[in-house]
């Protein structure tokens, strides 16, 4: 999102001086300009929207992994693995 913003004011800072009347590419580029920058506005928006959701959403990813691990840990605990059978060599 500070990519867009800063492409945005330096896209801004491009347009100063670049409208002359009567000059149909000078109109042309300032209708473009229009374009563009409502569509990088809208851009900088949607992102904006997106940013807490986004990092809520990978917080609550990283709790659950973290629950599970210590879900698995107790389960590993609770229910160890009995030893092999004949698994004893008597010190051979």
């Amino acid at each position: 999102m500070t990519a867009i913003k800063k492409a945005l004011t330096e896209f801004e800072g491009g347009q100063r001086g670049a409208s002359v009347t009567g000059v149909e590419s000078a109109t042309a580029q300032g209708e473009l300009y229009t374009s563009w920058k409502t569509y990088l506005d809208s851009l900088v928006g949607k992102c904006t929207t997106l940013q807490g959701p986004m990092i809520s959403a990978g917080k609550g990813q990283v709790s659950n992994d973290e629950t599970l691990r210590g879900d698995f840990a107790r389960m590993t605990d609770t229910y160890k693995d009995t030893p092999a059978t004949g698994g004893n060599n008597g010190g051979r």
